[in-house]
């Protein structure tokens, strides 16, 4: 750990591993899926009203039944994953927090983030992203959180930065996002 290393030490909780599952679930959404849900929502109010057609005028209604069910049960899978995933990822984290781990660290120097689980002076789990995949931030309740785009986020304590200020650290955040953005609309053959 270097000095110069952006950094943050805190208690990590079951109820912050929550908050951040869910900012990660809220920033990945992205105007593709809201258009994709929106969109579905009108197919099956229209293979609704197909249906209803094809039964007063008798006709086949089999294909209409299988979009509509297809259709329905692809609207009930997106209600219903955030549900799966925040839920999965309490049993997940009762596992890691029961390990008792003294404190967390989380740190950036140059292109990685880090957090660190210690306990008894030692490293005991630890995650790595590339910042180049740094796609978000939310900050709530003193806390920063760091969304990369493979769904992984990390934790800054706001009350225990080092080596840099609440607004340099947004700044920096919004400039590595900016970059990250521009490199990924370029497309390397």
């Amino acid at each position: 750990m270097k000095e110069n290393n952006i950094q943050s030490q805190f208690n990590y909780t079951i109820d912050l591993g929550i908050k951040a599952a869910k900012i990660v679930m809220k920033v990945k959404k992205s105007i593709k899926d809201k258009i994709m849900n929106i969109l579905v929502c009108v197919f099956i109010v229209l293979m609704s009203g197909l249906l209803i057609w094809d039964i007063v005028h008798d006709n086949s209604i089999v294909i209409d039944i299988i979009i509509l069910v297809l259709l329905v049960g692809f609207e009930l899978f997106n209600i219903i994953m955030p549900f799966i995933i925040i839920n999965t990822q309490k049993k997940f984290l009762k596992q890691v927090v029961s390990n008792n781990f003294d404190y967390t660290l989380t740190e950036i120097d140059k292109d990685k983030c880090l957090e660190s689980y210690y306990k008894e002076g030692r490293i005991v789990m630890q995650n790595s992203c590339d910042v180049k995949k740094l796609i978000g931030y939310e900050i709530q309740d003193n806390y920063i959180f760091l969304i990369f785009d493979n769904f992984a986020s990390a934790i800054f304590d706001i009350n225990t930065l080092k080596n840099i200020s609440k607004d340099d650290f947004e700044q920096k955040l919004i400039a590595i996002i900016a970059t990250n953005k521009m490199y990924k609309g370029k497309k390397t053959f």
